[in-house]
């Protein structure tokens, strides 16, 4: 009875050690040194799907979200993935690119709502006008540049389209326009004076959290 009651204790004792050591590597590897693929993601509070949308992604990068909070997949081989969305751990869905660029600046914290409720007002305003207005005419020469026309007296006396900081309105924006942007020529970069400004300023905000992203040329001393 006694070499019984020996053997069970050295079973539970070795049982004890076993799971403890695969609590620590769980700990070590997993939770303080997260990894890519599909163990972050089942890590996170939330998981972005940006489908491929540069706005979202954008954002994404500008905001450095915690891991353990929120992560992103791309999804932009996936057909079924048409328009930005997020998921919660309690398998909530909130589909669209504003929802899902709200909830991104949200839960990061990065400050990218404006500085109060009035100013977070004038960034849906800017937002909803971005892709009501100015998204619908990209492929239309003409009306784009009425668009940035417009855009350019706004922005004569600002450096972004609410308060005195970049927020998610600029980041929409800037990627709506990128394009667009890339293909205008030096003189007509130089006629949009005030958006060239802007644009320049953000596309250098947006290369310092992303140095793999492609810019567009500016002329220095044509525009300053």
């Amino acid at each position: 009875m006694k070499s019984f009651s020996r053997s069970f204790e050295k079973f539970f004792v070795f049982v004890l050690n076993f799971h403890f050591r695969f609590l620590c590597i769980y700990f070590r590897f997993f939770r303080w040194f997260p990894t890519s693929g599909s163990a972050l993601f089942n890590m996170a509070a939330a998981v972005i799907h940006s489908c491929g949308n540069s706005a979202v992604e954008i954002v994404y990068k500008s905001c450095k979200p915690d891991s353990n909070k929120l992560c992103m997949k791309r999804d932009k081989s996936d057909v079924k993935c048409k328009e930005p969305y997020i998921t919660l751990t309690n398998g909530f869905t909130a589909r669209g690119i504003t929802t899902t660029i709200k909830a991104i600046a949200r839960i990061s914290e990065c400050n990218l709502l404006g500085q109060d409720i009035l100013q977070e007002a004038e960034v849906d305003q800017w937002m909803e006008y971005c892709l009501t207005k100015i998204n619908p005419c990209c492929e239309d020469k003409t009306e784009i540049k009425d668009i940035i026309k417009l855009l350019n007296s706004f922005l004569v006396d600002r450096a972004f389209f609410v308060g005195n900081s970049l927020t998610t309105a600029d980041l929409l924006i800037f990627s709506t326009l990128f394009d667009v942007y890339n293909t205008l020529t030096i003189q007509e970069k130089e006629r949009y004076i005030h958006v060239s400004r802007w644009f320049q300023e953000v596309q250098n905000i947006c290369c310092t959290t992303d140095k793999s992203r492609t810019k567009v040329v500016f002329l220095r001393n044509l525009l300053y």
